[in-house]
């Protein structure tokens, strides 16, 4: 069987590779362009996912039936399940990250114009492929590697940085996706189900995915903000970051294979 005590180094070091080959499989995938290479990216897609399944697999039970609700939320006496009150959380902080960051980086306008065989190969890797397997190296391989030797919340977003590099197709995109990264750390850190995780990313990725349909060109011009958008997206992310991590944490550092299924939220500071 597999042992999965590898250090953080050699664990951000594997990571980072299987995410090369993942975003080089989906460049040369739309290279090659049309059909085939359709059928070259999704099978790359698959591939990958079935290699991270393998070696994850001495750890996919412990992962698959950890967890519970950790922190019941109604509104107006209605209970909310975890899967889109997480969702919001991160969705919050990543359009905060978004608006904020938005023409602080120069970048050329570009438009992106999607053919049908380019759109179900975006969908078959950021909506099935990518959420699973990232999701698997990334909280449940790397956050737990890192979790080992150094405290919860910096594990959570030591991952988290990582995480966001590895989608470094532009600085804005790094620093929202650090936030949707470390809230799914710290969710998982709190006792979460894993399974949750992986469908708040579908959630996120489909709905990028989906503004991008053929047919509907889409212009992404890094224009300067105002100050007022600025601050206005500062503050939205730092508040639904810190009520998040608020709700979810601390917790004691124990590896996420070897929590309780259930564990009770302490409140306090982060």
């Amino acid at each position: 069987m597999r042992s999965h005590t590898t250090t953080p180094i050699a664990a951000t070091t594997l990571v980072v590779a299987v995410v090369l080959v993942a975003l080089g499989s989906v460049e040369l995938g739309s290279a090659i362009g049309g059909w085939p290479g359709l059928v070259f990216g999704v099978t790359m897609d698959l591939a990958i996912l079935a290699a991270v399944a393998w070696y994850m697999a001495p750890r996919l039970a412990d992962l698959r039936g950890r967890g519970s609700d950790v922190r019941p939320w109604s509104v107006f006496g209605l209970r909310i399940a975890e899967g889109p009150r997480v969702f919001i959380y991160a969705a919050a902080a990543q359009l905060g990250a978004a608006v904020a960051t938005r023409g602080l980086f120069s970048s050329d306008p570009r438009v992106i114009d999607l053919t049908w065989p380019q759109w179900i190969l975006l969908m078959t890797a950021a909506v099935i492929a990518a959420p699973v397997w990232e999701e698997l190296l990334f909280r449940g391989f790397l956050l737990d590697s890192y979790n080992k030797v150094v405290t919860s919340n910096v594990a959570v977003w030591g991952s988290a940085l990582v995480f966001g590099l590895a989608h470094v197709n532009s600085w804005p995109a790094v620093l929202h996706t650090v936030l949707f990264g470390a809230i799914l750390a710290r969710y998982l850190m709190a006792g979460g189900r894993f399974l949750t995780v992986v469908l708040v990313h579908v959630m996120s990725n489909a709905s990028n995915a989906l503004a991008l349909l053929p047919g509907n060109p889409r212009t992404f011009d890094d224009a300067d903000p105002t100050l007022v958008t600025v601050i206005a997206g500062v503050l939205v992310a730092i508040i639904a970051t810190a009520l998040f991590f608020k709700r979810y944490g601390p917790q004691v550092d124990l590896p996420l294979g070897r929590r309780p299924s259930a564990v009770p939220v302490q409140s306090g500071h982060v």
